[in-house]
């Protein structure tokens, strides 16, 4: 990262990196570089990797797909709805709005995630993710989560004010 009078550059492939259920997810500028008014993670996922279940959290969150197909999930009038995003596809989610993504497609997806304001997502992703390298292919799933993991996803959402409103399922 490099920076001058109030700009900051950063080059393709850096930042600190985590897996997270079949993800890399790469922290390209981070609140502390923006002064905690955004942050932009660079996700990286698997085919078929990415929750389902709807989570709600304080920050703003804009899903930007570089490449790939993504499903984003809302609700609308209380019915779990999906609707199908691709390369340059945009999504946007208010604060507190029941919302997923998964990569749908049948090829290696990556979409950028700005968080507005910077808000816990960094420390969630690396509290429960594990360190890794930008240009490594993320880890795949091995399965259903243990009850262990579970127990550990489910406090450190509590802590980060991530909310779960549907069950844990890959």
């Amino acid at each position: 990262m490099t920076s001058w009078e109030g700009c900051k550059t950063s080059p393709v492939q850096t930042g600190e990196s985590v897996d997270l259920m079949g993800m890399t997810f790469t922290f390209r500028l981070t609140g502390k570089d923006t002064n905690g008014k955004f942050s932009i993670t660079d996700q990286y996922a698997l085919p078929g990797a990415g929750p389902t279940w709807l989570h709600t959290h304080p920050a703003e969150e804009t899903f930007i797909v570089v490449d790939g197909e993504f499903e984003v999930y809302g609700r609308e009038n209380g019915t779990k709805v999906a609707r199908r995003l691709g390369s340059g596809g945009i999504h946007h989610v208010g604060a507190n709005a029941p919302h997923a993504v998964k990569n749908v497609g049948s090829t290696c997806g990556r979409v950028l995630l700005l968080f507005h304001p910077a808000d816990l997502q960094e420390g969630l992703f690396k509290e429960v993710g594990t360190p890794t390298t930008a240009t490594s292919d993320p880890a795949p799933e091995q399965g259903p989560p243990t009850p262990e993991v579970m127990a550990k996803l489910l406090a450190t959402f509590k802590k980060h004010k991530f909310e779960l409103l549907e069950p844990l399922s890959p």
